[in-house]
């Protein structure tokens, strides 16, 4: 455990290196690209064996310096229920400061911003910390196949609905796509129409429908 955790985090440290954050969802791109050409690029672009060759030793030598001390202070002063006793208090202490909080909410992402400096603030979460920023936000950015279930995940039942939270022109269900869209007329080199977003009230743009080009 000690390992993964070390390993993370000289990750986190390359990673902001090279994409001046901390992890974040991009690196599961990792397994969405072409894999095989990322890790050819990590390899040859970062000393992979020294790392881990550096971190193996390092962990190791810290395990085994933290479970002689720990055998011997226990073994020398502590009575059996005394060692359940303050393992039982190191995992509440543990879990206090993981959560970094006794009040009703954790720490959060929003208390990282500890300064104006941005190095500074990068540099808040472990490696740890940021994989699992990272994770969180991968699972909200998912969208699912089905695009009445991911409506429906984000709160509107119907796309009408939506179109109406977005405040378009539109009354009925098949008229969500002409609100978003502005079709040209067909064109003959291409054999259809073309179509161009629209701008909607918040500022974003639609997204073009399959078989449509954006103009």
């Amino acid at each position: 455990m000690l390992f993964i955790f070390s390993l993370i985090g000289i990750i986190n440290l390359y990673y902001y290196g090279f994409y001046q954050s901390p992890i974040n969802a991009i690196i599961f791109g990792l397994f969405e690209d072409d894999t095989s050409a990322v890790l050819h690029t990590v390899w040859d672009d970062y000393p992979f064996v020294t790392l881990i060759a550096c971190i193996s030793v390092a962990t190791y030598v810290s395990y085994r310096a933290i479970n002689a001390l720990a055998t011997r202070q226990f073994a020398r002063h502590a009575s059996r229920r005394g060692i359940w006793l303050a393992i039982a208090l190191h995992i509440v202490i543990m879990a206090v400061l993981i959560r970094g909080s006794l009040g009703i909410f954790p720490l959060r992402e929003m208390d990282m911003a500890i300064s104006t400096n941005p190095l500074v603030n990068a540099s808040v979460p472990n490696g740890m910390t940021a994989l699992y920023i990272a994770y969180s936000e991968r699972k909200q950015q998912a969208l699912d196949g089905d695009p009445a279930v991911t409506l429906k995940k984000m709160g509107y039942p119907s796309a009408l609905a939506a179109a109406k939270a977005l405040g378009l022109p539109a009354t009925e269900e098949n008229q969500v796509e002409n609100a978003l869209f502005a079709k040209t007329a067909v064109n003959p080199l291409a054999g259809q129409a073309s179509a161009a977003c629209r701008v909607l009230p918040d500022g974003r743009l639609g997204t073009a429908p399959d078989g449509l080009s954006v103009g």
